[in-house]
């Protein structure tokens, strides 16, 4: 879920017990709020959105930023 920059989690009690299983054995969630109607997931992998650019770089268009791509100068994944 970081690389979506998802934070917190929720699943309602009741709801959507797979996705309940699947949670408590994921090593990055951790469970912050347990009540009988809900339960708050924190992703302990999350490092925020965006990221600090170091390189700017001015394009007239589509076609600058495609040539950027194929040469892999768009900057490193945020994840």
């Amino acid at each position: 879920m970081a690389p979506l920059g998802v934070r917190y989690a929720r699943a309602l009690q009741g709801g959507g017990l797979a996705c309940l299983q699947l949670a408590h054995h994921q090593k990055d969630l951790k469970l912050v709020l347990d009540d009988q109607s809900l339960e708050v997931w924190r992703n302990v992998a999350y490092r925020g959105v965006g990221q600090r650019v170091t390189k700017l770089t001015s394009v007239s268009g589509i076609a600058g930023l495609l040539s950027l791509a194929k040469l892999n100068e768009l900057g490193p994944e945020p994840w």
